[in-house]
């Protein structure tokens, strides 16, 4: 994870050393996680409170262990046993989520947990005791999730909500219309049991977008991340937060969802190659268009790189009011590389095409062979 934040204001950015923490006269600050807190409403950290030795002082050790003993008021957190760094994370976000950020402690060596992935539109209760603010037991929104974790709830047992990340928020998408967009037939499956902020938002299904690595995000961009958010609150149950994943982490798990993705396309090359042998029928463009979704009794059906497909499981995508319903009943081959919806791509004109396109196209006529039965072949030159 980066250190530095760019979508937080001038003033949340800026870096202190342990002596810029006690400024006489100031306000209270604290330092957990690497964060600078103004802590001046709490009356756990200020004076009289249990805490109020930690003021002015880097606590991330203390609030790990749930200590009040002055040796352990630093963030040496190296030699932390596992529970106890879940409990270090989970005092991260709470505290995180509850305290106006200053800035940035320059001293600490740890993972940064990112205010922006913390789903702040909710506030969180911290347990640490005696602090009038944060008194209440922490609600079962506050529950944290790792990417491991939350790869279990990916829609394929059925005894598991399906659940998926957004903003470091964790929803339950398990709903009729949440199950048709994210289940395992959905058009968005790629999303579930995963952190999707930087895919929902570009939007893009590729593996290498499915995290919530958003450095490169520009202020447009972030602000997108909010509104996302804030739709899927309005629509969807939230069970927790996510913990923020390393690099470390992220590349590995990205490499098992491609592994996966491998795995699936060499599974069903055979029965690609069955269906190629059965479907015989040629279509004309014309014909093609009929299968459009106007008609709910026919199935939906558009041309990939000459191959028709049946396309209706993913209806809710390319069917009437899906957002590529412009696909459905045509040869979409150029218009599905360049990921277009213009009129003057949807064809099969890929003459002007690049190495670099070329094999792009051929990757995504590899995965929708895979994915959607093949009906019959388009004519030549309709």
């Amino acid at each position: 994870m980066s250190n530095v934040c760019p979508w937080l204001s001038s003033e949340s950015t800026r870096y202190y050393t342990n002596a810029d923490l006690k400024v006489p006269g100031g306000p209270v600050m604290v330092a957990v996680g690497g964060w600078v807190l103004d802590v001046s409403t709490s009356s756990f950290f200020t004076a009289g409170g249990a805490g109020s030795h930690m003021a002015g002082m880097p606590c991330t050790r203390a609030l790990a262990l749930r200590s009040t003993d002055p040796k352990d008021v630093n963030d040496e957190v190296g030699n932390l046993s596992p529970l106890q760094q879940i409990e270090m994370e989970k005092q991260i976000v709470a505290h995180l989520s509850n305290y106006r950020v200053l800035g940035q402690l320059s001293s600490w060596q740890g993972v940064r947990v990112h205010p922006k992935l913390l789903g702040k539109h909710e506030r969180l209760h911290s347990s640490m005791p005696g602090d009038g603010v944060h008194s209440k037991p922490p609600p079962e929104e506050a529950r944290l999730f790792t990417a491991e974790e939350l790869s279990l709830y990916n829609g394929t047992d059925s005894k598991l909500p399906l659940v998926l990340a957004v903003g470091g928020v964790v929803f339950d998408v398990n709903s009729s219309a949440g199950y048709r967009f994210y289940g395992p037939q959905g058009p968005y499956h790629a999303f579930a049991g995963q952190p999707c902020t930087r895919g929902i938002v570009l939007p893009s299904l590729e593996e290498a977008d499915i995290s919530d690595d958003l450095r490169d995000f520009s202020e447009a961009q972030m602000a997108k991340v909010d509104e996302w958010v804030a739709f899927f609150s309005a629509k969807y149950k939230k069970l927790g937060l996510l913990r923020p994943e390393t690099d470390t982490e992220q590349r590995a798990r990205i490499r098992k969802l491609q592994q996966t993705k491998e795995q699936k396309l060499l599974k069903t090359a055979k029965e690609v190659e069955i269906n190629k042998q059965k479907s015989g029928r040629v279509f004309t463009s014309a014909e093609l268009r009929t299968f459009d979704g106007r008609h709910p009794d026919m199935p939906l059906l558009m041309a990939v790189s000459g191959h028709v497909l049946d396309v209706t499981p993913s209806k809710a995508f390319y069917g009437p009011g899906g957002p590529r319903h412009c696909y459905a009943g045509r040869a979409v081959t150029r218009a599905l590389t360049l990921q277009s919806t213009e009129e003057k791509d949807l064809n099969d004109d890929v003459s002007d095409f690049s190495p670099q396109q070329l094999a792009v196209k051929e990757k995504r006529v590899a995965f929708f062979l895979s994915k959607f039965a093949k009906v019959g072949q388009i004519e030549p030159n309709a």
